[in-house]
């Protein structure tokens, strides 16, 4: 995975951030085996005036609506310690509003520190062997994180022994303290959770079928959506052979 940030007039996984002078634009964008959104915030310096989304590639059919729940994000203001508006995650597709968050944290770090036009965070989480693996991210070409995994849970580093992918995120305070190191933990388990499809051998054509732990997860799991929600066979890519073409418009913008 890779996420990307950067300012100026207009992600294995690959997000990315792309951010505009006030008055312009911020976007942001995922892209990995089962997922191709990109999300574009528009603010005038102050808060945010406008959201879009692009659905390119997507696992169920009912994600093709779920960037409608983003336009919540409108009226946010680029200071945080101003009343935000809330936005529920379990009535959002989980991958844009990361990204919308991105690029919103992006845009802020712009606004109050300057900083670098583009920030960019690869994921790479080769497939289990005996239940194990490493998953790493890198973040404008530097390693940040390097997890070793038994399962769902962290063996190595020693700080984060212990720490569950899939449970609640309970830091060390190396990364609890540190601003940049908490967002690349945070995207790193982000990509975890996509890498576990590849350890799935049958996919249920429709949502309702994966059973009662994924309800309320996300858009497409609400009770107004599960029904109709189909699988998009065929979506799939898999991009170990060919890491380069993940989010491959936005590296070359």
């Amino acid at each position: 995975m890779a996420w990307l940030s950067q300012v100026g007039p207009a992600q294995t996984c690959s997000n990315g951030v792309e951010i505009a002078a006030p008055g312009g634009w911020v976007h942001g964008a995922v892209e990995d085996d089962l997922h191709h959104f990109h999300v574009h915030l528009r603010h005038d310096g102050t808060r945010i005036v406008e959201v879009s989304t692009e659905e390119r590639r997507i696992p169920w059919t009912t994600c093709a609506t779920a960037g409608l729940a983003l336009h919540a994000l409108v009226g946010t203001p680029l200071d945080p310690s101003e009343h935000q508006p809330r936005v529920t995650q379990g009535h959002n597709c989980t991958h844009m509003l990361d990204a919308a968050r991105l690029a919103l944290a992006h845009l802020r770090r712009a606004v109050t520190q300057g900083g670098t036009a583009r920030r960019q965070y690869e994921i790479e989480i080769p497939d289990r062997e005996a239940h194990r693996t490493i998953a790493r991210i890198s973040r404008d070409g530097v390693l940040v994180h390097e997890w070793h995994l038994h399962k769902a849970h962290v063996e190595a580093p020693h700080d984060m022994a212990g720490h569950s992918v899939n449970g609640r995120s309970v830091w060390p305070e190396r990364i609890s303290g540190d601003a940049d190191l908490l967002e690349a933990a945070l995207i790193l388990r982000r990509g975890i959770l996509v890498s576990g499809h590849r350890i799935v051998n049958v996919k249920p054509d429709r949502a309702l079928d994966m059973g009662p732990r994924f309800a309320g997860a996300c858009h497409t799991f609400q009770p107004d959506n599960i029904e109709a929600s189909v699988n998009v066979r065929d979506n799939e890519q898999d991009f170990s052979e060919n890491r380069e073409a993940l989010l491959a418009d936005v590296w070359q913008s």
